[in-house]
């Protein structure tokens, strides 16, 4: 056989081996497309994470995977995604856990106040068994969770007056998210909770439905909620726990070898979305104060107390409804 011969049926062997890759630089045929959906728009952490996914996971696989991203709420809120990602009609999104408690009840623990001492306590946690017992718990729901991930520390905001105190939380009536436990809080401060999807806050204070809520600076700012709330408290009360999921369903339609390109992106665009996330925080509350006359609030050490009593017992009977005792005591052990 001829040398000429010989290199003809290696090269061919070899591409036999690897069908989807292209030839020449060329971009390969597309096997499978994942559209993710997030509830909030660019420069949210959430919908940076899904952009960045896409560059990554596109060029990565060389075109054979194709990622379809849509911001800002398009599809409904973060509970009608999971719905959607068990059903199999929607491949995968950046949400907040809370958002979907109702159905995985358990991460319930995660929504209790001043719970997380800081993002190190938070990133300790989430490394860790909780995280662990955290991706189990989903993989039943047919949720498989490629990455952790926040929306940072929330603060408190309305169209009402100042908050800093928990007296001032009396008679206004505040949205919360579709949270049993975020909701019975809100209620413990004197304020009367109004569960509504994040999509919908917006025209709710607009309307006058609600007089506020709760978010991060990242949401206030990019859900442009500074036009509608000029009332901003840092709080810092609650570290708004979320998670970068792929639906299983999803999944077992996409070729085994892609799986690790699939985690690898998404993993790393998590890193990206949340390091952003917390870089700009503290340039975010400058830009709402000197470019949107927001008035800006600290609460006190001595306020925060006084929120923290009113919800204790609160915590105590969320970990045991739940039957997540173990896992509040290794978030409590890990303060320190």
């Amino acid at each position: 056989m001829s040398k000429k011969m010989i290199f003809i049926l290696v090269f061919a062997a070899f591409w036999g081996l690897c069908p989807i890759f292209a030839v020449h630089g060329q971009e390969a045929k597309t096997v499978a497309t994942i559209k993710i959906a997030t509830s909030s728009n660019l420069p949210h952490p959430f919908s940076l994470t899904a952009f960045e996914f896409k560059k990554i996971l596109e060029k990565s696989t060389n075109g054979a995977i194709k990622v379809s991203v849509h911001p800002g709420g398009q599809l409904g809120g973060e509970y009608e995604y999971v719905q959607a990602m068990q059903l199999g009609t929607l491949d995968a999104t950046v949400s907040a856990t809370p958002s979907f408690a109702g159905m995985v009840p358990e991460f319930e623990i995660f929504t209790l106040p001043f719970l997380f001492k800081n993002y190190a306590h938070a990133d300790r946690v989430f490394q860790g068994m909780v995280g662990k017992t955290g991706e189990e718990i989903l993989k039943k729901k047919g949720l498989v969770l490629m990455s952790w991930h926040e929306s940072g520390m929330q603060g408190f905001y309305n169209n009402k007056r100042p908050i800093t105190q928990i007296k001032d939380m009396a008679g206004l009536t505040m949205r919360t998210m579709e949270s049993k436990t975020i909701a019975a809080a809100m209620n413990a401060y004197g304020a009367k909770a109004v569960p509504i999807p994040f999509p919908e806050f917006y025209t709710a204070m607009q309307t006058g439905v609600v007089d506020g809520g709760e978010n991060a600076i990242n949401a206030y700012f990019t859900a442009k909620h500074f036009e509608v709330a000029r009332n901003y408290t840092v709080s810092n009360h609650r570290y708004l726990t979320s998670a970068f999921l792929i639906g299983e369903k999803t999944m077992s339609k996409i070729p085994a070898s892609f799986h690790a390109q699939i985690r690898t992106a998404a993993v790393e665009s998590s890193k990206i979305g949340i390091a952003e996330g917390r870089k700009v925080e503290d340039s975010l509350y400058k830009t709402v104060v000197e470019k949107h006359a927001v008035k800006l609030h600290v609460l006190s050490d001595q306020a925060k107390s006084e929120f923290l009593k009113a919800v204790q017992s609160l915590s105590t009977d969320t970990q045991k409804r739940v039957a997540m005792e173990k896992e509040m005591a290794e978030i409590m052990r890990l303060r320190n």
